[in-house]
């Protein structure tokens, strides 16, 4: 009500002020309206101010301008199409149109602007006075109540209750093949027994041995005493896979007697002797032998290694690998 008295009273004032604008001119002064639709409303809802001006020929309206907030207050200039959509405007005046948004419920002044009509002579100007906008609270009636706010729904909720336990009942079903599956695929697996090849014999691991060290080349390398230690530990390892003695742990005098209670010819356990008693010379009394020596003593092991083969084995032929004795 107060905000209405106040456009009222403003437009008074703008009327006077019209009135002797004129007398002073001499010329007929153009009706000027200036409203706020409506005078008074709830913050939420948008109110708009309308200039109007009676329509000239020939003249030419130069409308104000407001600033675009004034502390909680939101004035937006629109266009008279959109503006027509949702108030009632006059077809015969020129028309300016702000929409008014209010943040919050208060009481604003919009400020005196001035409006100016040019025509081919002259310029006039039309002062509109300041104008009052009160925002109301919200009524009980815009106020919601807890009864009108509705719980949010959940994505399962939207789906239909008949095609929600299908889709469960499905995806239990595929998860239970899945897990049979794997179990099924892990018992088959577990049962199958994968072929493992049969460990090499004795005589025929040392024959290898002995060709990996021949191909090392340490003699001509000056390598000696590594040659004789990986030389004496073929020698020895074989003897404990072939006849189950602890040759490696063993003395030369232990491995020597040990032979000698076996089934073993004498003329082997005598090579046998004779090479042991050469590697600990070596080892221990610090005797160099040259290339050949330590070529031929390589020979003579892979020969008593040949020597002593089962007689129910077949004969390695080692030719491409140990080679006929070489000096």
């Amino acid at each position: 009500m107060c905000a209405t008295l106040l456009l009222l009273l403003a437009l008074v004032h703008l009327y006077s002020s019209a009135q002797e604008t004129d007398a002073g001119t001499g010329q007929e002064a153009p009706f000027l309206t200036a409203r706020i639709i409506p005078g008074a409303t709830p913050y939420h809802r948008d109110a708009y101010y309308v200039l109007t001006v009676a329509k000239l020929e020939g003249e030419e309206v130069a409308w104000p301008d407001f600033p675009a907030q004034m502390e909680g207050l939101l004035l937006e200039p629109i266009p008279e199409q959109e503006a027509s959509s949702v108030i009632t405007l006059p077809t015969n005046k020129s028309v300016k149109v702000w929409r008014l948004t209010a943040l919050r419920p208060g009481i604003w002044k919009l400020p005196a602007r001035t409006i100016r009509i040019k025509n081919s002579s002259e310029e006039i100007s039309w002062t509109v006075p300041a104008v009052l906008f009160e925002a109301l609270p919200l009524s009980s009636n815009d106020t919601p109540t807890y009864e009108d706010l509705e719980d949010p729904l959940s994505p399962i909720s939207l789906l239909p209750v008949q095609k929600l336990w299908i889709w469960i009942s499905l995806a239990s079903l595929i998860l239970l093949v899945l897990i049979l599956s794997l179990i099924g695929a892990y018992r088959i697996f577990s049962r199958t027994k994968h072929p493992v090849a049969p460990p090499l014999p004795p005589w025929e691991l040392a024959l290898r041995r002995l060709e990996d060290l021949r191909r090392q080349n340490w003699p001509m390398l000056g390598k000696i005493e590594l040659y004789y230690v990986d030389l004496s530990s073929i020698l020895r390892y074989y003897i404990q896979d072939r006849y189950n003695i602890n040759a490696a742990e063993m003395t030369t005098p232990e491995c020597i007697d040990a032979m000698s209670k076996i089934s073993v010819d004498g003329a082997l356990v005598s090579k046998l002797r004779s090479l042991l008693l050469h590697f600990d010379r070596v080892k221990f009394a610090g005797l160099v032998p040259g290339v050949p020596e330590m070529e031929s003593k390589l020979n003579a092991v892979a020969d008593f290694i040949r020597e002593t083969i089962p007689a129910e084995q077949p004969d390695i032929s080692d030719a491409g690998a140990m080679g006929a004795k070489e000096s």
